[in-house]
């Protein structure tokens, strides 16, 4: 039976609850957005190649907000194969015009993340944005994470108004995670604050973020079609048929429209913003022609001349580049050092 004491207290605990809740927010806006941890988590020994990237693009969204303006600011946004192909330490210093150059590529940089990360940049930061993509970005089947490094409840909206809403009802899980995530920074970065060391303290439990998991079936079923790939010693390295599944994902269908809208939304928020947009078009290996349709390159570069007619984006085709030949990659989607000073 209650006392009127602990009746008392079961009158307060709703208030209760909402004061804990409000100083776990005050708390986790104060570490993340007042007083920055990138710094600190930068320097971080046991962060894996993610959680570095992460941590990278905080750092550069800093320094876009404290630079002096001396000299234009150039952001380069793309996945790993913009990471590689993007190298000017690889070109004379007279080839490369005066300007500070920050880079926001690395593997997780898809069409939803480079969405969200285009909306952080505050009008005047950049000069000019380079886009590194092709059509495996565009063509791509969509998957969002909650863990990527630029997650946004609206990117699973957007995706929904494209995909159908029992899309949005399969992929739950991920979007009230995200949800979450936008209220708790602390939540959203659990992945990276584990690698930094909470692990050891307690079972800070997380989903780790990393690459999909393989299926041969899909790889087999790409190679067959493929008589360079299934004749040549590329599919030894298990890192290979990793890309030709994801190869075999560039797809026709809806998921396109969804990914072209990501990056319209992109460009538009740039342009709105003062930034001048250029598109580079990326190749892959010789190797790889035939996994998918040559048609879909003729839908992406529709595309690009469709935001180079609506907002003044400056493209670059591979037909505007010098040949790549097999010995300019170091695997089948990326550029080694002689083929990025191509």
């Amino acid at each position: 039976m209650f006392t009127s004491s602990s009746s008392a207290v079961l009158k307060k605990l709703p208030w209760l609850t909402l004061t804990a809740l409000a100083l776990v927010v005050l708390a986790d806006a104060l570490v993340f957005r007042v007083f920055s941890p990138w710094p600190l988590l930068a320097s971080h020994a046991r962060l894996n190649e993610f959680s570095t990237h992460l941590v990278n693009d905080r750092l550069v969204l800093e320094a876009l907000e404290d630079q002096s303006g001396e000299l234009p600011a150039v952001v380069v946004m793309g996945t790993s194969r913009m990471m590689d192909a993007w190298q000017p330490q690889a070109l004379d210093a007279k080839q490369v015009p005066r300007a500070n150059v920050y880079s926001l590529a690395h593997p997780a940089m898809l069409p939803a993340e480079i969405r969200v990360a285009a909306t952080k940049l505050a009008p005047g930061q950049a000069h000019l944005v380079v886009l590194g993509l092709s059509e495996s970005d565009t063509h791509r089947l969509l998957k969002l994470r909650p863990g990527s490094p630029f997650p946004s409840p609206g990117s699973y909206i957007r995706a929904a108004r494209g995909l159908g809403w029992s899309w949005l009802f399969e992929e739950r899980e991920g979007f009230y995670r995200t949800l979450v995530g936008e209220l708790l920074s602390s939540y959203r970065y659990r992945q990276l604050l584990g690698d930094a060391g909470l692990n050891q303290v307690r079972k800070f439990g997380h989903t780790r973020v990393g690459p999909e998991r393989q299926r041969m079936e899909d790889v087999e079923a790409a190679v067959q079609f493929v008589p360079a790939l299934r004749d040549s010693r590329l599919l030894n390295d298990g890192r290979h048929r990793q890309q030709v599944m994801q190869l075999a994902a560039v797809q026709p269908g809806p998921h396109v429209a969804v990914q072209m809208d990501f990056l319209r939304s992109a460009v538009r928020e740039l342009r709105e913003n003062g930034a001048r947009v250029a598109i580079v078009e990326l190749p892959l290996h010789p190797a790889t022609a035939g996994i998918y349709s040559e048609t879909l390159r003729g839908e992406f570069l529709e595309f690009c001349r469709e935001l180079q007619r609506d907002y003044g984006v400056q493209v670059v085709t591979l037909d505007e580049q010098p040949q790549y030949s097999a010995e300019r990659f170091k695997d089948l989607t990326h550029v080694e050092g002689e083929g990025a000073r191509q």
